[in-house]
């Protein structure tokens, strides 16, 4: 459905008021939707800020000047055509509007570019001149100066210089470029983790085969002195300089002596029993 957008008369003061027609929004300016996606982002942005929305006089809010709240958006539901906001209205404007010195609400609307779907409600304001504007964020009245101000621009000319963008480019594509860098950085941080988590498995790898040739570890040791070794490498270190061998290094041969070679056994000779023992006793 094609809907133009209508001006929307509040001159009864009323309580609860349509701020945003539903479906395709026309202006002098430009085209944009309000569709189902947009109202819930519309509607659970709102409540999620838990903030009364300003409605303010010609958009003051957007420009650097004092902005006096005309009322304030409590809540915000959708109705059959259109979404509808309740309103608190401070004393002036119901003056104001009683007198018919405002007759028209105008949205302020982020858009979203590529999709000219609305996401987002900055604002009201009363006004006298209200026409739907595509540009983005949308300000909803003729000849309304929804530029940045000086010291916008030049940190966004910054930000724009340190990603390497071209003066011209938009927001929407400088977003773009952050999640680049960002997910760039995410991929080189994770493949600086693996290298790093591969030196240290190979730190470990190399002082438990020094402990194991140094006779300081049994194979059965290996599992536990790899735990204390992976989560403390360098006390791991002190520990193996000074741990006393526990398993014997190369083989042992039995020397042949004169006593073994007339009938005494190496024990024997070991423990100093004579070969003149061994033949008494020996029977």
């Amino acid at each position: 459905m094609l809907l133009i957008a209508n001006s929307v008369d509040v001159s009864s003061v009323p309580e609860e008021i349509r701020i945003l027609p539903l479906g395709t929004v026309e202006s002098r300016k430009g085209t944009f939707e309000v569709n189902e996606e947009s109202v819930r982002r519309i509607i659970d942005g709102f409540r999620e800020r838990r903030l009364d929305l300003v409605i303010d006089y010609e958009h003051q809010t957007l420009e650097n000047v004092q902005a006096p709240a005309a009322g304030w958006i409590k809540d915000i539901y959708k109705a059959e055509n259109a979404l509808v906001a309740k309103v608190e209205w401070t004393e002036r404007a119901k003056q104001y509007l009683a007198n018919k010195e405002y007759r028209y609400l105008s949205p302020v609307v982020m858009v979203n570019k590529s999709n000219k779907q609305a996401i987002e409600l900055h604002s009201v304001a009363l006004t006298n001149t209200p026409a739907i504007d595509g540009m983005f964020p949308i300000v909803n009245s003729i000849g309304a100066d929804a530029s940045p101000s000086s010291e916008s621009k030049d940190i966004l000319k910054m930000i724009k210089e340190l990603l390497g963008l071209d003066a011209g480019t938009d927001a929407e594509d400088i977003t773009e470029k952050i999640k680049e860098l960002l997910q760039a950085k995410t991929a080189t941080e994770n493949e600086l983790n693996g290298l790093k988590y591969e030196a240290f498995e190979k730190q470990v790898d190399d002082v438990i085969q020094y402990a194991l040739k140094a006779g300081k570890l049994s194979n059965s040791m290996v599992n536990g002195a790899r735990k204390m070794a992976e989560k403390d490498i360098e006390a791991f270190k002190d520990y193996i300089q000074t741990a006393p061998q526990v398993v014997p290094i190369g083989r042992f041969a039995l020397e042949k002596t004169d006593n073994t070679k007339s009938g005494g056994s190496h024990i024997d000779n070991l423990l100093g029993i004579s070969e003149e023992d061994i033949r008494k006793y020996r029977h």
